[in-house]
């Protein structure tokens, strides 16, 4: 089953989100989402900084759901 909690467009592009506001960081559903559906982003709002994962995955910081709107364009920073 999956628990994504957000499926949205994002430009052009779809994107699966997931808030992961507690102590626990683990998220199956997004890591398996883009197994199943055509999703081209998948973005994690958590207790974090900033950052891709080698998986694709982008983490920003919870706060930055505010701000979700403005990521529309792809992470192009460096990978950590």
């Amino acid at each position: 089953m999956m628990g994504i909690d957000m499926i949205i467009e994002l430009g052009e592009d779809i994107a699966a989100i997931e808030v992961k506001s507690g102590k626990t960081r683990d998220a199956p559903s997004i890591d398996e989402v883009d197994k199943f559906f055509k999703v081209r982003r998948r973005i994690k709002f958590e207790r974090s900084d900033i950052h891709v994962s080698e998986d694709g995955i982008e983490h920003y910081p919870l706060f930055a759901a505010g701000f979700v709107r403005d990521m529309e364009d792809v992470w192009d920073g460096p990978r950590f």
